[in-house]
């Protein structure tokens, strides 16, 4: 007989990145991204109740909201490396990192990095969109997407592999090269080719150099939003498939800005 996994639905998920670099990283108002984030929870009837946050705070984090605030106040907000929510439902997990305000050595290409996913039968496309819009002013992003994925997939889109009392992730190579490289979103490149992106006129311009004129585009606050249907995709694809635009492939790294990240995280490694 054969055994089929039990579909546990789907997630949606909205990721917005910027490249920055210590000064800028330096000055991010967490105290405001918090508190635009909680809002949200409050108008999607969530209730996380496992905190965590990368610093100067408690190892074993927090399980309420007023715990995860308190903690954060005692430091005023300060040091605020990696912050991770999630709760016990499964309806949502959130991460944000900050790291390039963390080194003793400056640096250009650090990142802002916001990822959150939701339960599909609690959030729409047009959820991440009004999110997404809120928080512009804030983080200022490069580049973002929104895409659906299955439940069996974390935050970081590796398979979940079920244990006696918890998971453990089978590591996704194509997230992992992306998560080295992001900051190159700024010069136009892109992860891969979603049905709704977030752009910047650095990636139309190297869109138009690629002979990309496909989809809708529209003003996005300060962004670009870059939509495309299924059938769309596969045209792009086949358009950018030995293109550098694209993070994922091979011309990626043999590009400029490929070789300035390996020598800054390479240097960040070697002042530890």
């Amino acid at each position: 007989m054969r055994l089929f996994k039990k579909d546990k639905g789907q997630n949606i998920l909205l990721k917005l990145y910027r490249t920055v670099n210590s000064k800028v990283a330096g000055q991010f108002d967490t105290t405001r991204l918090i508190d635009i984030l909680l809002q949200k929870f409050i108008q999607l009837n969530l209730e996380p109740n496992d905190f965590y946050v990368t610093g100067p705070y408690p190892d074993n984090g927090w399980k309420s909201v007023t715990g995860f605030l308190n903690g954060l106040k005692k430091k005023g907000f300060k040091n605020v490396h990696h912050i991770l929510i999630s709760d016990q439902e499964d309806k949502m997990q959130f991460s944000f990192q900050n790291w390039a305000h963390n080194y003793t050595t400056e640096i250009e290409h650090g990142k802002l990095t916001f990822e959150i996913s939701l339960d599909s039968k609690i959030a729409t496309e047009e959820t991440l969109y009004d999110l997404a819009d809120d928080l512009a002013d804030l983080l200022k992003f490069d580049y973002g997407y929104i895409f659906f994925q299955s439940k069996n997939l974390s935050l970081d889109e590796s398979k979940k592999v079920n244990g006696l009392f918890s998971y453990t992730e089978k590591q996704n190579p194509d997230f992992n090269k992306w998560n080295r490289y992001e900051s190159s979103a700024n010069r136009g490149h892109l992860r891969k080719i979603y049905q709704v992106n977030f752009i910047t006129d650095s990636h139309v311009k190297r869109l138009k150099e690629n002979n990309v004129d496909i989809g809708k585009f529209k003003n996005f606050n300060h962004a670009i939003l870059w939509t495309l249907t299924e059938s769309e995709i596969a045209d792009v694809n086949k358009i950018l498939e030995e293109s550098d635009l694209l993070v994922g492939n091979i011309s990626f790294d043999k590009t400029e800005i490929k070789r300035r990240i390996d020598e800054e995280l390479n240097a960040l490694q070697h002042s530890v």
